[in-house]
């Protein structure tokens, strides 16, 4: 509005004032030229006053929408932090609990394993004093059925037969076989317990009891002596009657006996119940274990003992 008041009164004086065609037109020229420059330059002024003002409405609207976007996320990230967060006070509770539970049954395990190994150390304990035990009634049940024993013999080779093994029968046999001035007093005899053989297989043993320990002792030692005994048409042999355990220990010397038969200067024998005694140059050996018998008889004996044509008494 000032430009153009200012504009009016600049054209209505330069219209009062007459003037030469020159003067006036050279007066005209200056006027309009003088009204432009004003005026540009407050078009300049108003452009940046413009510019300005939208830049900083821009800018406030561009500030106001990014804070509300920056709120509204930060307003999610806030919410799934604290749901992120109590998730986790959860979790963390739940483990606490369960790790609790785990501490105290873990406890409860150790204080059961640790009864458990001093249950089982006592129990080892026990077995092996109950084995020691064990091995000691064996041992003792062992010797009282080998002295029940003494005086039983073993008879093998009599054929199958009525009354072939009564009392009467085995005494008439053995005063015959070993030529003894009376029948032999026996308690009672009576054939192993195992089937009766079949026609051609071998006769069952003849189990007898002597009454008197004498006579059950000459017998075995003059059988010993004769091995096999020819009476009554048959061929019979007589052992002492030893348990299965004895029977078996004994007979794992067998071998090693069968090695020292015939050796020069070697005598041996096997002591009640399974003992291999060896006598060499002077020396006399006993064994329990035939390997370790085996073991000596090889390295020490059979190098150097000349092998001769009679068997030494065992």
């Amino acid at each position: 509005m000032t430009s153009r008041s200012t504009k009016g009164r600049q054209l209505s004086t330069s219209i009062a004032k007459p003037s030469s065609p020159t003067t006036s037109s050279a007066s005209s020229e200056t006027a309009v030229s003088g009204a432009e420059a004003p005026a540009g330059a407050h078009a300049e002024d108003f452009k940046r006053e413009l510019l300005s003002s939208l830049r900083d409405d821009f800018v406030s609207m561009m500030r106001t929408e990014v804070r509300e976007v920056l709120e509204r996320e930060m307003a999610v990230v806030r919410r799934d932090i604290r749901a992120i967060r109590s998730a986790f006070e959860d979790f963390e509770s739940t483990a606490n609990t369960e790790l609790a539970t785990l501490r105290n049954t873990m406890g409860d395990a150790e204080r059961s394993l640790t009864a458990c190994s001093d249950d089982i150390e006592t129990l080892k304990r026990e077995v092996k004093r109950l084995g020691v035990l064990a091995d000691s009634l064996q041992n003792k049940c062992e010797d009282l059925e080998s002295r029940s024993r003494r005086n039983n013999i073993r008879i093998v080779g009599v054929p199958e037969g009525p009354n072939s093994c009564s009392t009467t029968s085995v005494a008439d046999l053995l005063q015959e076989a070993f030529n003894l001035a009376d029948a032999p007093l026996i308690d009672r005899s009576h054939r192993s317990l195992q089937p009766v053989p079949k026609q051609g297989q071998r006769p069952r043993t003849i189990v007898a009891r002597l009454h008197y320990y004498k006579d059950c002792a000459t017998i075995l030692s003059q059988a010993k002596e004769k091995q096999r005994i020819k009476v009554k048409g048959v061929t019979i042999s007589v052992y002492p009657d030893y348990t299965a355990q004895v029977a078996r220990a004994r007979a794992a010397f067998n071998g090693v006996r069968q090695q020292l038969r015939g050796l020069e200067g070697v005598r041996f024998g096997i002591a009640h119940p399974a003992r291999l005694r060896i006598t060499y140059n002077g020396t006399e050996k006993s064994f329990l274990n035939p390997e370790e018998a085996q073991a000596y008889v090889t390295q020490t004996i059979t190098p150097h003992a000349a092998r001769t044509d009679r068997q030494m008494p065992s």
